[in-house]
């Protein structure tokens, strides 16, 4: 990760390189698929690349299509904005990247995140 990406690698990763390392992917895979994802994304959070490569990290942990687990990302963030969530582009990617493990449709899932939302700001 370091080599290909110096100055987005940091201490920060550990943890992530951790999970990555449980999986039964190979180095080789995973550095792969970490350059997949954050290519895919890159075009979409431009001037984000910090927060790109975590969201990176987390969907490369899981099983699956890089391609594939990239565009559910940008629809579940798309999905997001419709319902009028504004979802942030810098830590917050990373728990997008989780937010993908709940089986629900990403409309339905923004509709219930931002249902959530108005309810706990009532009661604050």
């Amino acid at each position: 990760m370091k080599e290909d990406h110096p100055f987005l690698t940091s201490d920060s990763d550990f943890c992530f390189a951790t999970v990555l390392s449980l999986t039964d992917k190979s180095v080789d895979q995973i550095v792969e698929e970490l350059e997949t994802t954050f290519q895919n994304l890159k075009p979409n959070f431009k001037y984000h690349d910090n927060a790109i490569h975590s969201l990176s990290q987390v969907l490369t942990s899981y099983a699956g299509d890089p391609d594939d687990k990239a565009e559910r990302s940008l629809t579940l963030y798309e999905a997001l904005r419709v319902a009028g969530i504004k979802y942030g582009k810098e830590t917050e990617l990373a728990s997008l990247g989780t937010l993908l493990r709940v089986k629900m449709a990403p409309d339905v899932l923004a509709k219930e995140i931002a249902e959530t939302s108005d309810y706990l700001k009532s009661k604050l």
